[in-house]
């Protein structure tokens, strides 16, 4: 069994428009969205990084929530993680549905 030494904890005080509570993909998107529109965000994290299930539970795959035939259901930031992470190749074992070109002519993802 591993006990880590008491860590000193660095407080920044500030004034914020939006505190949210959680590292997790939910918790980021929150934050990032909340930014975005302009507001000032401290996002808190009690673990030691972020992103949840998604870094801490190696869980890597972001989901597209589509209804299993290629149809997509989910947009926003969850796209734009989703994109990103195929732009780079990290996410290359995708179900063929999810590639294809959509009725509109574009590429899913």
């Amino acid at each position: 069994m591993y006990v880590e030494e008491a860590r000193k904890l660095i407080v920044r005080p500030g004034s914020y428009d939006v505190i949210v509570a959680g590292g997790g993909v939910a918790g980021i998107a929150a934050a990032v969205s909340a930014a975005r529109a302009g507001s000032k965000v401290l996002l808190v994290e009690r673990m030691y990084a972020v992103g949840g299930l998604a870094t801490l539970g190696l869980i890597t795959i972001f989901l597209p929530l589509c209804d299993g035939n290629g149809h997509q259901l989910c947009y926003g930031l969850a796209e734009e993680l989703l994109r990103l992470s195929i732009s780079h190749g990290w996410e290359r074992d995708y179900p063929a549905t999810w590639m294809e070109e959509s009725e509109h002519g574009e590429e899913r993802f």
